[in-house]
Parts: C-alpha cells; sequence; structure tokens
C-alpha cells in the first residue's frame, strides 16, 4: 500500500505536466508527427515518459493485485 502511495504522489505531477503538454499541443494544432519530430532524440522528455510509464505500470500492477487478492476467489491469488 506504500509503495502504491508513493507511485501515486510521484506520478499527480507528472500526468499534469502531461496535460498540459497534450492541450499545448492541441492549441496549436500540432499533429502526432510533428510533436515526435520536436521530441525525439531528447533526453529530457525520454526521461520525463520512462519515468511516467514506470511509475503507472508499478502504480497499476499494484492495484490490480490488490483487487484480485480481495474479490478473486481464495487460492488464485497469492497472500500479500
Amino acid at each position: 500500500a506504500l509503495l502504491q502511495r508513493l507511485t501515486a504522489l510521484m506520478m499527480a505531477p507528472l500526468v499534469i505536466a502531461h496535460l498540459v503538454v497534450i492541450l499545448y499541443a492541441s492549441h496549436k494544432g500540432l499533429a502526432a508527427a510533428e510533436i515526435l519530430g520536436r521530441t525525439r532524440g531528447s533526453l529530457l522528455w525520454g526521461g520525463f515518459y520512462t519515468v511516467f510509464v514506470a511509475a503507472a505500470a508499478l502504480h497499476a500492477a499494484i492495484g490490480v493485485r490488490a483487487v484480485l487478492h480481495e474479490w478473486g476467489p481464495v487460492g488464485l491469488v497469492g497472500s500479500a
């Protein structure tokens, strides 16, 4: 539960930044190819999205495991 809270704390500013970027790009009328052209090769954006995806994947996996443990049949999922 603590690790899921930590990943949520990590993701909150990342999600906000991601949404700001999406809003900026959509208001400027940028297509996906234009966005990729601007960000390709950038270590900053690569690092940002690497951390974002890793935190989201870990957060989701912990959540799915908790739901399966709570709602799944006994014996299907190991003890938490």
